[in-house]
């Protein structure tokens, strides 16, 4: 009789590999089934534009539509220039770093603006009807980005850029505070203090019909006003009585701007002078970071609001001496300053 024999299969290294290979592979699907915890928010705050984003983006867009090459037609060029010219104060306000290129980029705007609605002939009525319309677009643009501009809309027309009445872009009329240092605002002072003096001196020589009583009139108020807002002491008032009018003198008609070597009409360089030493007065590095000493015992969501309400005030200053200041670097260019990026950044 035969007996069966159980014969025992033998495990081979390869065999022991395989089913290594399979365990190992099933305890890593197991794993990816366990997502990572999802942080409330992060997704969404990653993928949205900040304030200053948004504006950057915006302004950009417009000015490079209103570019010369841009192909665009010149009435859709002009339109992108105003909006241009009020999305780069927009920058200006929200961008820390960016207030002194947006503001000059303002003023390419505003003046390239101006240039297109001459050459298309827009009188007052079409400028008016156009700016209303503005108008309406950026506030509506304005509420929903959740903020407010209660000076106004920022509107260019031709006459805009020469214009010496009397508001808050040109002289300040009607602001009531800003929320910048008070050696800020009387350095601005003293710039515009100097300008009016300069223009006071040309129109007394009559060598440049653009200098005007009107408008050295206009410097010294915003000088003034700038001062009130800064409630400096009267002993630390940086204004003069007179200034070394020597170059003046030399050059009444063209001078050579110290800051680029470029030559141009001297009335111009005083203006992009006075702009300059203002952008340098509102720059980080101008100004001195106040400090709040109060203290809140309210809880957490107290500060909170309290800083964002100081960071509101803060951008509206900044929107309101922005306007101011990109007046007259877009003055400036109507009295014939060069106008390329060369002739304005660094």
């Amino acid at each position: 009789m035969q007996t069966r024999q159980e014969v025992g299969l033998a495990c081979s290294p390869l065999a022991v590999r395989l089913v290594s290979a399979i365990a190992a592979l099933a305890a890593t699907l197991s794993l990816s089934s366990c997502a990572s915890p999802r942080f409330a928010g992060r997704a969404e705050s990653e993928q949205t534009l900040s304030a200053c984003e948004s504006a950057y983006y915006a302004a950009a867009d417009s000015s490079a539509m209103a570019a010369p090459g841009s192909n665009w037609p010149a009435i859709m060029r002009y339109l992108s220039a105003r909006s241009a010219a009020s999305q780069w104060i927009e920058v200006a306000a929200q961008c820390t770093d960016r207030f002194s290129e947006g503001v000059l980029r303002a003023a390419q705007s505003q003046y390239a603006a101006a240039v297109l609605g001459e050459r298309l002939g827009l009188g007052d009525g079409a400028s008016q009807s156009d700016n209303d319309g503005q108008a309406d677009d950026a506030s509506e643009s304005h509420a929903t980005e959740g903020g407010s501009d209660d000076s106004g809309t920022f509107t260019v027309t031709p006459e805009d850029v020469t214009s010496t009445s009397a508001s808050a872009e040109h002289d300040l009329t009607g602001v009531a505070a800003l929320d910048v240092t008070p050696t800020a605002l009387a350095s601005m002072a003293l710039a515009e203090d100097r300008a009016g003096f300069v223009a006071e001196i040309l129109t007394a020589r009559g060598d440049d019909a653009h200098a005007t009583l009107k408008l050295s009139a206009m410097h010294k108020s915003a000088g003034e006003r700038l001062i009130s807002l800064s409630r400096v002491e009267a002993t630390a008032d940086p204004r003069q009585k007179a200034y070394d009018i020597s170059q003046l003198t030399a050059h009444p008609d063209r001078i050579v701007d110290p800051a680029t070597g470029l030559t141009a009409p001297t009335l111009a360089v005083a203006e992009i002078n006075c702009a300059r030493e203002e952008l340098d007065a509102l720059s980080p590095a101008g100004q001195t970071t106040q400090s709040s000493d109060t203290t809140n015992d309210s809880g957490e969501s107290s500060g909170t609001a309290a800083t964002t309400n100081e960071a509101r005030e803060e951008s509206e200053s900044l929107r309101i001496l922005a306007r101011f200041v990109s007046s007259r670097v877009a003055r400036a260019f109507s009295y014939g300053y060069p106008t390329f990026d060369q002739a304005l950044f660094s």
